[in-house]
């Protein structure tokens, strides 16, 4: 399973559990992205965006399979 994110910016990704775990993180170019989700279980997780190591946007996601 894949998802494509679109960012204007390069930003550094990071999808985290509930527990604050990170369980992803990767680097983004400024364009597409397809990321993988392969590895990830079905439930709720946190994902932020960083920019110059500043968290730019967080928002809480679902990944259902």
């Amino acid at each position: 399973e894949f998802v494509t994110i679109e960012t204007p910016i390069p930003v550094e990704m990071e999808i985290y559990g509930i527990d604050g775990k990170t369980i992803l993180k990767t680097n983004l170019q400024a364009d597409k992205n397809n990321v993988s989700l392969q590895q990830i279980s079905a439930g709720i997780y946190y994902i932020g965006f960083k920019f110059e190591d500043k968290i730019i946007k967080i928002e809480k996601i679902l990944i259902d399979k």
